[in-house]
């Protein structure tokens, strides 16, 4: 099947290509400047070019450390870094004029110009903070540099100082460029009041009652009548489900986020989406699974389809299960701290802890209108319990944590749930399961033993294709489910993201095990380094200037300055 450019893609790779050009139009022209002007003939002997001779054996390494820094460089179309390329153009158009290179000058010229001309290839906005961070860095970096070859420094110690001031302002400047680059907040409102009203009049996906858990930001449309709840990892801005609110809001919602997310660098994927929405945002899609749907005016337990779920009910009631469902309010002091235990230690065996984003956990339950089941053995001990979201807009219930004991009476899972969805279906039209992952139900029986052991062994939770044979003994209707991006080229990206969304603490594992002494801010950090860099490459210009000969770049200030306080002198006598 061929497929078709559109404008806005034709557009879109003309402007990549242009912008790479003029990229690696200023770093050449740069580069040739800065090689003129070192085989140029001078009156001193500049420090900075026998650090660079001590540090030649380290290129390979210092071009690991700044080859991220240079491909995010040459990638992102962030306006902070247009502005770094005008600096970069503007440098080396001085230092052809230092060369006395006529030719050269013209090139930096002629780069300077189209770098300025170009402006409009770059219109990403960059994060404030971040971006100030970045350029005290480069700043710094660049002062450094300054003073190292204007320095003339005869003593072998001082060159290797000179050498490794000169590597710590190559990796600042590294640091700096990144900082450059990184994406701008999108504009969220985190009020509750409109998106409660929202979610209860307009509320009808599966999905949609995990969009009110803090680990969300809204984005609104125009009139504050719709919204779409995502968070943002690794330059993905993972949206959960559909648009919530009416439908003439919610048409021109997507296409509202896609221009900010362009604006500000961030890719997106709408994760766990229906067929029709896949078909309405557009894109490149994957199936994620599919969504077990249970119509309660039809649930029973007579028939042939469901002996496998009469027989675990069954087995439930002859181990003595009780079961109690109730609204989450309801629920005793004794009967939660019953619930956190049970989740606490189930939590507990999983390597990547427990998910979030698309399912509740223990510490960010959404906030959506609950109802609880829970399951007592003989002895009055909890051994399970489920949580059930409601929909007030269709009517309908989703369902949200389920936990038991390892130990649980066989059947007790099955008692349980089909008592909630037998007491509340005077309440709820249909009920949601949730997803099961990876594979359509046909395929179940054939995926249930190597996916559970894979999974098992990784740790993760909620994802095994025995979901499937566990799901369907309640015959549902199976919905497919989708993971939607803009293009093919942002699928690791967009998976990454996924991943980290849904496990945010399993990086947290790894940071305890770092002394909090070592744990400085990011923020913090680069104000030190810069700092330090700007006072090392002050004191280096200063001594430039104080101990320069004739011509010497500062020679006429030195010179300046020694006749002016010989005239301080003279009036003071």
């Amino acid at each position: 099947m061929a497929h078709t450019l559109s404008p806005s893609s034709v557009r879109v790779a003309v402007h990549g290509i242009v912008r790479t050009g003029l990229t690696l139009a200023v770093l050449a022209t740069s580069v040739l400047a800065v090689q003129a002007w070192i085989v140029a003939p001078k009156a001193w002997q500049p420090a900075g070019l026998t650090a660079t001779a001590v540090l030649a054996p380290l290129s390979v390494l210092l071009a690991v450390i700044l080859l991220p820094a240079l491909v995010r460089f040459a990638l992102k179309p962030k306006r902070a870094l247009h502005d770094a390329l005008l600096v970069a153009a503007g440098s080396g158009a001085l230092l052809a004029v230092a060369a006395g290179r006529q030719d050269l000058t013209l090139a930096t010229g002629a780069a300077l110009l189209g770098t300025l001309a170009g402006r409009p290839l770059w219109p990403q906005l960059t994060d404030t903070r971040a971006s100030r961070q970045g350029w005290s860095l480069l700043a710094g970096a660049g002062l450094v540099v300054l003073a190292l070859f204007l320095v003339e420094w005869p003593s072998a110690l001082f060159v290797s100082l000179g050498a490794v001031v000169l590597a710590v302002a190559l990796a600042a400047a590294g640091w700096g460029f990144l900082l450059l680059t990184k994406n701008a907040s999108l504009p969220f409102r985190p009020d509750k009041g409109p998106l409660r009203s929202t979610y209860t009049a307009h509320a009808e996906a599966g999905v949609t009652p995990f969009t009110l858990m803090r680990d969300k930001q809204y984005f609104w449309s125009r009139d504050h009548r719709a919204y779409l709840a995502f968070a943002c990892r690794a330059d993905v801005a993972v949206v959960l489900g559909p648009t919530g609110g009416p439908a003439e809001s919610a048409q021109k919602l997507s296409e509202e986020f896609r221009s900010a997310c362009r604006l500000r660098g961030w890719r997106i994927a709408y994760y766990q989406v229906s067929e029709s929405v896949a078909a309405r945002v557009g894109g490149a899609r994957k199936l994620l699974g599919s969504e077990a749907l249970i119509d309660l005016n039809g649930l029973t337990l007579e028939g042939p389809a469901m002996a496998k779920l009469r027989h675990e009910v069954s087995r439930g009631k002859r181990n003595h299960i009780t079961i109690t469902v109730l609204p989450l309010g309801q629920v005793t002091s004794a009967a939660r701290a019953a619930m956190e235990s049970l989740a606490t230690a189930w939590g507990a065996g999983h390597t990547l802890g427990e998910m979030a984003f698309s399912v509740g956990r223990l510490d960010d339950r959404p906030t959506a209108p609950t109802a609880v089941g829970l399951a007592y053995d003989q002895a009055g001990r909890l051994v399970a319990y489920c949580t059930w979201l409601c929909l007030p807009a269709v009517p309908a219930l989703v369902l949200d944590e389920i936990r038991r004991l390892p130990d649980a009476p066989a059947g007790a899972m099955d008692l349980l749930l089909y008592s909630c969805l037998d007491q509340m279906r005077h309440h709820a039209t249909w009920a949601s399961l949730g997803l099961a992952p990876l594979a359509g139900a046909e395929h179940a029986d054939r995926l249930v033993r190597l996916e559970a052991a894979l999974l098992q062994r990784l740790g993760i939770n909620g994802a095994s294709a025995s979901l499937f044979a566990f799901k369907g003994k309640y015959q549902p209707r199976w919905e497919p489910r989708y993971l939607v991006v803009e293009r093919e080229a942002d699928w690791p990206a967009a998976a990454l993201a996924t991943f980290l969304v849904h496990y945010p603490r399993w990086d947290q594992r790894l940071v305890r095990r770092v002394p909090s002494r070592l744990r400085l801010a990011q923020g913090q950090a680069a104000a030190a380094v810069s700092f330090a860099l700007l006072l090392a490459g002050l004191t280096g210009v200063v001594a430039a200037t104080a101990f320069s000969r004739q011509g010497h770049p500062f020679y006429a200030v030195h010179t300046a300055v020694h006749a002016q306080t010989g005239l301080l002198a003279v009036s003071r006598r």
